[in-house]
């Protein structure tokens, strides 16, 4: 027969085990800016829906995240994902990505991003919803701003702020 642990016990048995499991990591805020998404139609395609972006239209995107403005700038991660025209007139869309990081100090780490944003905003703020690597239990948001536009590509710059647990152990 299993031992009777009142609500209380168990309550505490609880805390114990959460601080326990928290006791070799620390938060940390960090904030990357002036990152550059290189927004290129080579990358970027239309899977499902009207292809003008109109309500329904699912499009798929694996652009390039520069440190500098230039599209011929170093690549330091991609950002891979789906956005999804989501309101009735075609001015809001659905975004869910990866930023995978390529080079430095992140390497091989991930951020989650996600939300609804209008597409005639001048800055389009997202949630930072998880992470790996070096950003686990990451939240936090994002902002996109279009600096650059031109019929060929365009080109986002991107700020993030995050918060995230750091592994002491």
């Amino acid at each position: 027969m299993a031992p009777n642990l009142s609500v209380s016990s168990t309550i505490n048995l609880c805390a114990i085990l959460m601080l326990a499991m928290f006791s070799f990591t620390t938060a940390r805020e960090t904030k990357l800016s002036s990152l550059f998404i290189q927004n290129d139609p080579a990358t970027r395609t239309v899977v499902a829906g009207p292809r003008d972006f109109r309500f329904g239209t699912i499009a798929v995107a694996d652009d390039k995240i520069t440190a500098g403005r230039s599209r011929f700038s170093r690549e330091i991660a991609r950002i891979q994902g789906a956005n999804i025209t989501s309101s009735l007139d075609g001015q809001k869309a659905v975004i869910e990505a990866s930023i995978i990081f390529t080079r430095g100090k992140y390497n091989g780490s991930t951020l989650e991003v996600q939300g609804v944003a209008s597409a005639s905003a001048k800055v389009r703020e997202y949630a930072v919803t998880g992470g790996t690597g070096e950003f686990r239990f990451a939240v936090g948001y994002a902002t996109f701003e279009n600096v650059v536009r031109k019929a060929q590509y365009s080109v986002d710059r991107l700020d993030i702020t995050v918060r995230f647990v750091e592994n002491l152990s």
